[in-house]
Protein backbone atom coordinates (compact mmCIF):
# COMPACT_ATOMS: atom_id res chain seq x y z
CA UNK A 1 0.00 0.00 0.00
CA UNK A 2 1.46 3.37 -0.90
CA UNK A 3 1.20 6.44 1.29
CA UNK A 4 -1.32 8.10 -1.05
CA UNK A 5 -3.85 5.37 -0.38
CA UNK A 6 -6.57 6.59 1.97
CA UNK A 7 -9.16 4.16 3.26
CA UNK A 8 -10.41 6.43 6.04
CA UNK A 9 -14.13 6.75 6.47
CA UNK A 10 -17.13 4.84 7.70
CA UNK A 11 -18.35 1.63 6.10
CA UNK A 12 -21.56 -0.34 6.61
CA UNK A 13 -20.71 -3.82 7.80
CA UNK A 14 -22.23 -7.00 9.17
CA UNK A 15 -20.47 -8.37 12.25
CA UNK A 16 -20.87 -11.94 13.51
CA UNK A 17 -19.34 -13.92 16.34
CA UNK A 18 -20.00 -15.08 19.88
CA UNK A 19 -20.86 -12.62 22.64
CA UNK A 20 -20.07 -12.79 26.35
CA UNK A 21 -23.27 -14.81 26.80
CA UNK A 22 -21.80 -17.56 24.53
CA UNK A 23 -24.58 -16.92 22.03
CA UNK A 24 -23.88 -16.44 18.33
CA UNK A 25 -24.93 -13.06 16.97
CA UNK A 26 -25.02 -11.17 13.69
CA UNK A 27 -25.41 -7.41 13.80
CA UNK A 28 -25.14 -4.55 11.33
CA UNK A 29 -22.91 -1.65 12.31
CA UNK A 30 -20.51 0.96 10.92
CA UNK A 31 -16.76 0.42 10.77
CA UNK A 32 -14.73 3.59 11.30
CA UNK A 33 -11.39 3.39 9.55
CA UNK A 34 -8.94 6.20 10.36
CA UNK A 35 -6.04 7.49 8.26
CA UNK A 36 -3.57 5.56 10.44
CA UNK A 37 -5.57 2.39 9.59
CA UNK A 38 -7.09 2.02 13.05
CA UNK A 39 -10.45 0.27 12.82
CA UNK A 40 -13.17 0.88 15.43
CA UNK A 41 -16.80 -0.09 15.71
CA UNK A 42 -19.70 0.00 18.12
CA UNK A 43 -21.93 -3.02 18.81
CA UNK A 44 -25.03 -3.73 20.86
CA UNK A 45 -23.55 -7.11 21.81
CA UNK A 46 -20.92 -7.30 24.53
CA UNK A 47 -17.74 -9.01 23.40
CA UNK A 48 -14.71 -9.99 25.46
CA UNK A 49 -11.24 -8.61 24.94
CA UNK A 50 -9.35 -10.86 22.50
CA UNK A 51 -12.52 -12.36 20.97
CA UNK A 52 -12.54 -13.24 17.28
CA UNK A 53 -15.32 -11.74 15.17
CA UNK A 54 -16.07 -11.78 11.46
CA UNK A 55 -16.70 -8.57 9.52
CA UNK A 56 -18.34 -8.46 6.11
CA UNK A 57 -18.72 -5.29 4.05
CA UNK A 58 -22.32 -4.51 3.12
CA UNK A 59 -22.19 -3.30 -0.45
CA UNK A 60 -24.58 -0.68 -1.82
CA UNK A 61 -25.32 -2.83 -4.88
CA UNK A 62 -26.95 -6.26 -4.41
CA UNK A 63 -24.81 -7.97 -7.07
CA UNK A 64 -21.64 -7.41 -5.02
CA UNK A 65 -20.88 -9.99 -2.35
CA UNK A 66 -18.01 -9.80 0.11
CA UNK A 67 -16.24 -12.45 2.13
CA UNK A 68 -16.17 -12.17 5.95
CA UNK A 69 -12.75 -11.25 7.37
CA UNK A 70 -11.55 -12.35 10.81
CA UNK A 71 -10.65 -9.67 13.35
CA UNK A 72 -9.48 -9.74 16.95
CA UNK A 73 -11.23 -7.41 19.41
CA UNK A 74 -9.14 -4.98 21.52
CA UNK A 75 -9.76 -2.06 23.89
CA UNK A 76 -13.41 -2.84 24.64
CA UNK A 77 -15.03 0.15 26.34
CA UNK A 78 -17.96 -0.16 28.77
CA UNK A 79 -21.44 0.06 27.27
CA UNK A 80 -22.55 3.68 26.78
CA UNK A 81 -25.96 5.20 27.56
CA UNK A 82 -27.21 4.18 24.08
CA UNK A 83 -26.42 0.51 24.80
CA UNK A 84 -23.38 0.38 22.51
CA UNK A 85 -19.87 -0.94 23.23
CA UNK A 86 -16.96 0.61 21.35
CA UNK A 87 -13.95 -1.52 20.45
CA UNK A 88 -10.83 -1.51 18.29
CA UNK A 89 -10.14 -4.27 15.75
CA UNK A 90 -7.00 -5.80 14.33
CA UNK A 91 -7.20 -8.04 11.29
CA UNK A 92 -6.07 -11.65 11.67
CA UNK A 93 -4.05 -13.22 8.88
CA UNK A 94 -3.86 -16.94 8.09
CA UNK A 95 -0.56 -18.70 8.59
CA UNK A 96 1.12 -20.54 5.75
CA UNK A 97 1.59 -24.30 5.95
CA UNK A 98 5.33 -23.72 6.39
CA UNK A 99 4.73 -21.51 9.43
CA UNK A 100 2.45 -24.17 10.90
CA UNK A 101 5.06 -26.94 10.38
CA UNK A 102 7.80 -25.06 12.21
CA UNK A 103 5.70 -23.72 15.07
CA UNK A 104 4.29 -25.41 18.14
CA UNK A 105 0.55 -25.09 18.61
CA UNK A 106 0.85 -24.08 22.25
CA UNK A 107 3.40 -23.46 24.96
CA UNK A 108 1.63 -26.11 27.04
CA UNK A 109 2.68 -28.77 24.52
CA UNK A 110 6.40 -28.14 24.90
CA UNK A 111 6.19 -27.92 28.70
CA UNK A 112 4.12 -31.07 29.00
CA UNK A 113 5.75 -33.28 26.36
CA UNK A 114 8.05 -34.94 28.90
CA UNK A 115 5.21 -35.62 31.33
CA UNK A 116 3.14 -37.01 28.45
CA UNK A 117 5.96 -39.40 27.52
CA UNK A 118 6.26 -40.55 31.15
CA UNK A 119 2.49 -41.09 31.29
CA UNK A 120 2.61 -43.17 28.08
CA UNK A 121 5.45 -45.33 29.50
CA UNK A 122 3.45 -45.87 32.70
CA UNK A 123 0.33 -46.91 30.76
CA UNK A 124 2.40 -49.27 28.62
CA UNK A 125 3.97 -50.83 31.75
CA UNK A 126 0.52 -51.32 33.31
CA UNK A 127 -0.72 -53.02 30.14
CA UNK A 128 2.28 -55.39 30.23
CA UNK A 129 1.56 -56.23 33.86
CA UNK A 130 -2.06 -57.03 33.06
CA UNK A 131 -1.00 -59.29 30.19
CA UNK A 132 1.42 -61.24 32.41
CA UNK A 133 -1.11 -61.79 35.22
CA UNK A 134 -3.25 -64.10 33.09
Amino acid sequence: MNENTNFSGSYQIEVSGWGLDDMFFAENSNLSWSRDEEKRLMLRHTISEGAIIFVRLIAPEPSFTSVPVAYEVHDVLPMNSDGLCEMRLSQLHPQSREQLKTGVASLFHSASSNSHEEEQKSIHAEQEEVLYEA
